[in-house]
């Protein structure tokens, strides 16, 4: 690191809040060993700050990586030359934010003893998808179906990857996850 790279104004806040977030997971470590605060607060504590660490890359960058500056090949940094933008932050921020959700869902679902409880809490935490159509989308198959580009690059195989891992992710482990956590209760 850059010696006062914590003093220069553009970009401190989203600085800051990286060393904050990376101290808190050192914390983790001995947090497991030592049982300093419980797993309930350490887990929202670093979701919310995963949130606004995101947010903060995205407002305090987002002249510098606005669509009108920055020409990606593709959404996401898959690429060498490519550059996070403000949209692709801001999409971020929501999956940051479902992970607060998540944590909160999957810590206090096992506290409610009837299963319809239990199910009208799968909902509840399923319930920010409803929101997902406000953030900014990014197409993974956009970037390995475009014309005239090579399928067979490496590039192209990683994004393809990237999106079957979205998929697994979203309705094969989260939404199966929620549903096995209601139905049992653990």
């Amino acid at each position: 690191p850059e010696a006062g790279m914590f003093l220069r104004k553009y970009g401190r806040r989203h600085r800051l809040t990286g060393l904050l977030h990376l101290i808190f997971l050192i914390f983790g470590i001995f947090n497991i060993l030592l049982d300093i605060i419980p797993p309930l607060a350490y887990d929202v504590t670093l979701s919310l700050l995963g949130t606004a660490l995101a947010l903060s890359a995205a407002f305090d960058f987002r002249t510098a990586h606005s669509k009108q500056r920055v020409k990606n090949p593709a959404s996401g940094a898959l690429e060498d030359t490519t550059i996070v933008t403000f949209d692709e932050m801001l999409e971020h921020s929501f999956y940051q934010g479902l992970n607060v959700v998540q944590v909160l869902f999957l810590h206090l679902t096992p506290l409610l003893s009837s299963p319809l409880l239990r199910a009208a809490a799968a909902l509840l935490a399923t319930s920010p998808w409803l929101l997902r159509g406000y953030f900014p989308v990014h197409s993974f198959s956009a970037n390995y179906s475009k014309q005239g580009q090579d399928p067979r690059t490496l590039v192209a195989i990683l994004y393809r990857l990237k999106k079957y891992q979205y998929l697994l992710y979203k309705h094969v482990l989260l939404h199966g996850l929620n549903a096995s956590v209601a139905i049992r209760g653990t």
